[in-house]
């Protein structure tokens, strides 16, 4: 699988020839997306003085809405590139290579939509080139609307080729035959600007960052972050968290000239009242790959101990099963699909978990998800699949695609383990099954990841909402919305929709948007009153992108005739409406290209010519020396938090010998009040570290384009916020050269990609040892209270509860239940902030001593309880 040099001077001979040099990346990050520009720089160094085709594979967010492809030729010759159908834009590439000219071509994998291929065609020797790529991505709203996620695919891991597929074996990335290597000499800096939001601090789990703020005339700072390291390595994805001061569960709207968004991100008691899903008749199926690549980072680790939280909160009497996949599948009970969830095969399962390894072979995962489409669920059951991968497979489209056929019965919640999972497999599972996804990297406390999944899995939520918009403009109804089918919109979670108008808005846009359920009860609506458009493309490129999504989604089905010769053809128009709206819009996609050709002269053609054959340079992929990843303490993290401004905020290096200490004062300093959100004067507003040389990232947020409406009114008022999103670090970080200790842990991962939050890990311990005292039926036993009384008082806690006397006082009632009882009041007091890890376990409590106690009495004795402790 790997390319391994046999000696230092070989492979500094290798690196020599090397021609991609540095990547550098910027980002620009907003209230719902972020702007990426990243620039890699090729050299030909080549000894022989021989022009080079270089060619390179690299991850980007396969949601990500690629508008910008420009090549600088030795600092002086810009060629921008241009959005043709791939085969045309393949033709053209080829075609300039052998007249002589440069071409330079970007990609998107077929199969992998987060792969993408850069062809630097016939560069001079000694010549440099700059490639330029920008695009634009939503954002991830995680930890109940407490924190925004960043993350910035970094590295490919190793695919492999399914035998089902005609391979069997380890595959270079795309198209490509590229060698993966444990060291590259490229390397990669990275800065961001965060802008018109209210933060509370920015962390990053995977690097050591250093975090400034500069406060302008408006109602937020701008805030910068880079990477402390020097010559940082590609071989994890770079993950920067946002904790903001406040939840945001406001609806945004972004109006253009050609596309309007809508940010709709839901209250808890939203979905409690339409909540549809229902949680009976439901059956758990979970899928555990324990292929060999899941021994790295220690992987199949952390899908144990994710089982362990499943089957400890399962509903009693559900159905589950678990299975097992690498070359080949193993069925925990393969008598059934799935057995009863009962004290025993409980039990069973525990002991079956433990002696999981990762000694399975391949990734055959379409294998085993094939095996669950042809045993769907019985009638009156719907079925969810947890599924925990490090996601390496090559074929991603095509299981995509066998679990689109599954989705009206199944729901797969994925779990991308590892630095570097598929990105576009786990994302593409759960969007097309209507389920969830996580992504938990190296070093994260894996329990409470899984454990606020779960939780998502079997709470309420908004299933089948429609969206229906009036314009007074009569002009404006043949709109587009999309997505085209909504997914489940789960409380406090940001949902973006976009409508692609027919046509510009010319004027004010007049009308109002609304949420819908099945039946066509009203759920929310969003007004627009004299809105003028902004002028940006951001909000066009995206819902641009999510129509080319959908189109993908259509490919999978055929609504028309059953005979092959009509299906194929639908196939062919919906392909080529997808192409149509690529290079409408100039957004890559799948089934298009960026094409740029380098003219030159006749004298520069023979001048190649003559210089001998064009030698082809494939860069090498880097992939993690798992040592290398983070600190060996679990509860290690990256962690910057802004205290005050115009100064570095805890800017940690490396080289720090003292003990780095961040103000962790949790006093918010709101920007909203009572649900109203304060109107900004524009007269205030200042500009700062403004780029006038950048026409493409103008203001986001200019004039009345841009609002954030109060929350949950079904009819909303809205008030015009008006910010500045120009700001932009040009800094390179600086590099150092080792690991960081870390210094600020939490048990509290929503996605646990970051630990930045907890306040003391010792607490996450104290409550995993609550946890495994738990019965099967959720109660804890009066046998264990000796245990319990002792943890209780505890350095973390130190509690002055008195359990006997509580006990006694109920000594008419069933001991269990009391102590149980206990218990929950002072998980709720003494560890709020670690609810998501004893949440599950506290549903299934409340549940049994309803069942012992009765409702009423249950709810009695939890009330007086509480106030005694």
């Amino acid at each position: 699988m790997l390319k391994v040099v046999s000696s230092l001077l070989e492979q500094r001979r290798e690196n020599q020839f090397i021609p991609l040099k540095n990547v550098a990346v910027e980002v620009n990050i907003h209230s719902f997306a972020a702007e990426v520009f990243i620039k890699q720089v090729f050299i030909n160094s080549e000894e022989t003085n021989v022009p080079i085709e270089a060619v390179y594979c690299f991850p980007v967010e396969e949601a990500a809405a690629i508008y910008s492809f420009e090549a600088t030729i030795d600092d002086d010759r810009k060629i921008q590139g241009e959005i043709k159908e791939k085969k045309t834009a393949q033709r053209d590439y080829c075609d300039a290579l052998k007249k002589g000219h440069g071409a330079f071509l970007l990609e998107q994998d077929e199969k992998s939509n987060d792969i993408f291929t850069i062809s630097v065609g016939s560069l001079k020797p000694q010549s440099k080139c700059e490639i330029e790529i920008r695009y634009v991505q939503e954002l991830e709203l995680i930890d109940d609307g407490q924190r925004i996620q960043f993350v910035l695919p970094t590295v490919i891991a190793p695919r492999y080729s399914s035998i089902s597929a005609g391979h069997g074996h380890i595959k270079s990335p795309g198209t490509t035959t590229a060698n993966y290597v444990q060291s590259a000499p490229y390397s990669i800096s990275f800065s961001c600007t965060i802008s018109s939001l209210p933060i509370a601090s920015v962390g990053s789990p995977s690097h050591p960052i250093e975090v400034t703020s500069q406060l302008c005339n408006t109602s937020h700072s701008i805030v910068k972050a880079r990477l402390s390291q020097e010559n940082t390595h590609l071989d994890r994805d770079i993950i920067l968290n946002v904790n903001l001061q406040q939840q945001q569960i406001l609806t945004y709207t972004f109006v253009e000239k050609q596309a309007v968004m809508v940010s709709l991100v839901p209250t808890l008691e939203l979905c409690d009242k339409n909540n549809q899903t229902g949680q009976a008749n439901c059956e758990y199926i979970f899928v555990v790959d324990c292929s060999g690549s899941m021994n790295d980072e220690n992987k199949i680790d952390y899908a144990r101990q994710a089982m362990s939280v499943f089957i400890k909160s399962l509903p009693i009497d559900s159905h589950f099963n678990i299975i097992q996949f690498g070359s080949a599948y193993q069925i925990f009970k393969s008598n059934a699909i799935t057995i009863e969830y009962n004290e025993q095969t409980a039990n069973e399962a525990a002991n079956y978990i433990k002696k999981m390894k990762a000694d399975l072979g391949g990734t055959e995962l379409y294998s085993v998800l094939s095996h669950l489409q042809q045993n769907p669920p019985q009638g009156n059951y719907s079925r969810q699949i947890f599924l925990l991968t490090d996601g390496e497979i090559e074929d991603v489209d095509r299981v995509i695609r066998l679990c689109h056929s599954m989705s009206n019965t199944t729901r797969i919640f994925s779990f991308g383990l590892g630095s570097s999972p598929s990105r576009a497999l786990v994302k593409g599972l759960a969007r097309m099954t209507n389920g969830a996804y996580l992504f938990i990297p190296p070093k994260t406390h894996i329990d409470v990841a899984v454990a606020r999944q779960l939780d998502k899995a079997l709470a309420p939520c908004l299933v089948n909402v429609k969206v229906r918009c009036r314009f007074k403009n009569n002009e404006l109804e043949n709109y587009r919305i999309s997505p085209k089918i909504l997914p489940p919109i789960h409380a406090k979670q940001r949902l973006n929709i976009y409508i692609m108008m027919p046509k510009n808005i010319e004027d004010k846009l007049h009308g109002s948007l609304e949420f819908l359920t099945q039946n066509n009860d009203l759920l929310e609506r969003v007004t627009f009153t004299d809105v003028q458009p902004s002028s940006t493309l951001l909000a066009t490129r995206l819902a641009a992108k999510s129509i080319i999504k959908d189109l993908q989604t259509d490919d999978y089905k055929s609504n028309s005739s059953r005979q092959a010769r009509f299906s194929g053809q639908e196939k062919n128009n919906i392909k080529q409406e997808l192409i149509d709206i690529s290079i409408q819009h100039q957004i890559l996609s799948p089934f298009t290209a960026f094409i740029g050709i380098e003219t030159r002269t006749e004298q520069e053609r023979a001048a190649i010519a003559s210089s001998g054959e064009m030698i082809l340079r494939e860069i090498p992929i880097e992939i993690n020396n798992e040592n290398d990843l983070l600190p060996d303490d679990e509860s290690a993290s990256y962690h910057a938090m802004p205290v005050d401004c115009d100064q570095v905020k805890c800017g940690y290096t490396v080289d720090d010998e003292e003990e780095a200490v961040c103000d962790d004062d949790d006093e918010e300093d709101d920007y909203e009040e009572n649900g109203v959100c304060h109107y900004v004067d524009e007269e205030e507003e200042a500009v700062c570290d403004d780029d006038d040389n950048d026409d493409e990232e103008e203001a986001l947020l200019d004039d009345e384009s841009f609002y954030m409406l109060r929350s949950p009114k079904n009819d909303r008022g809205i008030e015009r916020i008006s910010r500045n999103f120009r700001s932009r670090s040009r800094s390179r970080s600086p590099r150092q050269q080792s690991s960081s200790k870390s210094f600020d842990s939490s048990c509290d991962d929503d996605n646990l990609s970051a630990h930045e939050d907890m306040p003391n890990d010792n607490s996450c311990d104290i409550i995993r040892q609550i946890i495994a005292l738990q019965n099967f039926n959720g109660l804890w036993s009066i046998k264990n209270l000796k245990q319990m009384i002792t943890l209780s008082q505890s350095n973390t806690i130190k509690t002055d509860v008195d359990f006997e006397k509580i006990i006694d006082d109920f000594k008419d009632k069933d001991n269990d239940a009391i102590l149980s009882v206990i218990i929950m009041c002072i998980l709720a007091k003494y560890f709020p902030d670690d609810e998501p890890l004893w949440k599950p376990l506290i549903k299934k409590c409340k549940k049994a001593l309803e069942n012992r106690l009765g409702n009423n009495e249950a709810n009695h004795i939890s009330n007086t309880i509480k106030q005694l402790v």
